[in-house]
């Protein structure tokens, strides 16, 4: 959720200077910055799911287990 907020926040920021990010042709390094949060925010979505899903796997498997 920390990246979540982080690259809302930066884009809040981006959406309400669009007319200076324009201006001055930052739309590739803007561009750059966010896309580096999304990789980390989707980064951290997938190993959380990985997790989940072996937390699953084994919750499934623990009846067989104990007999």
């Amino acid at each position: 959720m920390k990246n979540k907020d982080k690259r809302i926040r930066q884009m809040s920021e981006i959406l309400n200077n669009i007319k200076t990010v324009k201006l001055y042709a930052w739309e590739k390094p803007f561009n750059n910055i966010i896309s580096d949060i999304r990789k980390e925010e989707l980064r951290l979505l997938k190993r959380s799911g990985y997790l989940n899903s072996l937390s699953d796997t084994f919750w499934q498997i623990a009846p067989f287990m104990v007999r």
